[in-house]
């Protein structure tokens, strides 16, 4: 059975093709995506791919057998070169681990010319690092729109993982240029019909999805609407 991180993957996957230039993963630890493979291998058209991580984290931060491209605190100022870098930031599940989301978010933001890419929990068992990291915060789709409105970002792709899985993650991908955001289909999600919905009982999330993926389906066939690029 697959994990909501198998999902997360497969998100990514879908844009694989449509990511260009210098990539960070942010606070990446290994870079592992935990199906046996690498995340640099989710960006082939990158020019470079970086990793970084967070120095005072002897659990999941550097070591020696990590290999470590930048040492970033994202919880202090970022360092002036390191402002407006990378063409791509990427950065998975790392927000509720920080004391100040919004902080940390225009952080992220600011080291990105062009692309943001979150993965974050809204439903999750808590998970921390005792002396290490802590587990603070659960990220609802409102909250996220307007981190990435907020910091200059237009979303182009919002999603949550469906059942069966227990755990549920929110997928973005915001951009600042709207040359890279031209032509592209824009994918939210329907708050309208999520309210009560998203993070209830499970047979009603199963039942919108069931409806949400034969409806959009039909919409695809009749050519009202593209798939994703």
């Amino acid at each position: 059975m697959k994990s909501v991180r198998n999902w997360s993957n497969d998100e990514l996957r879908k844009f694989s093709d449509s990511l260009y230039g210098e990539v960070i993963n942010i606070s990446g630890w290994k870079d592992e995506d935990k199906e046996g493979g690498y995340y640099r291998e989710y960006f082939p058209k990158s020019s470079k791919y970086y990793l970084s991580n967070y120095g005072n984290d002897k659990i999941r931060g550097i070591s020696e057998d990590i290999r470590t491209d930048f040492t970033i605190d994202l919880e202090n100022e970022i360092d002036k070169t390191l402002q407006n870098r990378f063409d791509v930031v990427f950065h998975h599940t790392i927000l509720e681990h920080v004391k100040d989301p919004s902080f940390v978010f225009e952080n992220l933001s600011s080291m990105s010319k062009n692309i943001l890419i979150s993965v974050v929990p809204f439903k999750q068992k808590l998970h921390f690092g005792s002396g290490s990291y802590g587990d603070y915060f659960r990220f609802s789709p409102m909250a996220m729109r307007n981190l990435y409105e907020d910091n200059g970002f237009k979303i182009l792709y919002e999603s949550f993982s469906p059942p069966p899985f227990i755990d549920i993650y929110l997928f973005y991908i915001g951009y600042k240029s709207d040359e890279w955001g031209k032509g592209r289909n824009k994918t939210m999600l329907n708050l309208e019909k999520l309210n009560q919905v998203m993070g209830a009982n499970k047979w009603k999330i199963l039942l919108y999805n069931i409806f949400y993926n034969i409806w959009n389906k039909i919409l695809i066939l009749l050519g009202l609407k593209q798939k994703n690029v």
